[in-house]
């Protein structure tokens, strides 16, 4: 998938995440550069809202830690929860990408989205719901379309807690993007069973949760709302 469709794919803006303007700076300090904090991604077009960094010559499908600064230093990061991560591609080379545009589509987070052109293929669904268990083979996720991973189940009606983690890890992508230990997405569940789907879109580092309630479901509310009612008569 192309870079500029990675930065125009998918997600809700996580409390305490800064916001950026067009134009503004957006330092870059990471391994791949020896944690230069002057290290500056490119706005591409001016005022685009649209930064992107390139880096050659590293080990070949490495794992990569950097962040997301306003400013020289680590003070001011774009995402808090961690250091932001993706992998080099087998030839050593990466382009990671930053759009700090609001993009209302269903996808989390709304903005301040981390895209990579190298993304990962082994992913599993984590959550309150499977006991955070980050390499849980029942609950790994299926290539869908494009980088788009999949994963659904069943869930009986409640509040549950959802992010997507390269298997094996704690490197996630979550409601606000690709972290290290990202910040998870809630939903809920409010019919008798519900079919749940979770999503992550590995590069355009977004994911998102669609619940529908199970065939029958409504009919049974239905009737049970009917039953009370001639109880009470």
């Amino acid at each position: 998938m192309k870079l500029a469709s990675l930065l125009t794919c998918a997600a809700a803006l996580s409390a305490g995440a800064l916001s950026v303007s067009a134009s503004a700076a957006v330092y870059i300090p990471g391994a791949f550069n020896g944690w230069t904090d002057t290290t500056l991604m490119t706005e591409s077009p001016p005022a685009s809202g649209v930064f992107t960094y390139s880096a050659t010559g590293l080990a070949a499908n490495s794992f990569q830690q950097f962040v997301l600064a306003a400013d020289p230093g680590y003070a001011n990061k774009y995402i808090p929860s961690g250091d932001q991560w993706l992998t080099a591609n087998g030839s050593g080379d990466l382009t990671v990408g930053f759009s700090t545009n609001t993009i209302s589509d269903g996808w989390s987070p709304a903005a301040n989205r981390v895209s990579t052109s190298n993304p990962e293929s082994a992913w599993t669904a984590v959550g309150d719901w499977q006991g955070w268990n980050n390499a849980n083979p029942a609950t790994a996720m299926s290539l869908l379309s494009g980088n788009i991973y999949s994963y659904s189940t069943t869930l009986a009606p409640g509040s549950y807690q959802y992010k997507a983690v390269a298997t094996g890890s704690w490197n996630a992508i979550g409601s606000d993007s690709r972290s290290v230990n990202a910040n998870t997405l809630g939903f809920t569940t409010d019919a008798v069973l519900n079919q749940v789907q979770f999503l992550v879109d590995a590069g355009a580092g977004t994911i998102r949760v669609n619940v529908t309630p199970t065939p029958g479901a409504a009919g049974l509310l239905g009737l049970g709302g009917l039953l009370a009612a001639r109880r009470r008569r």
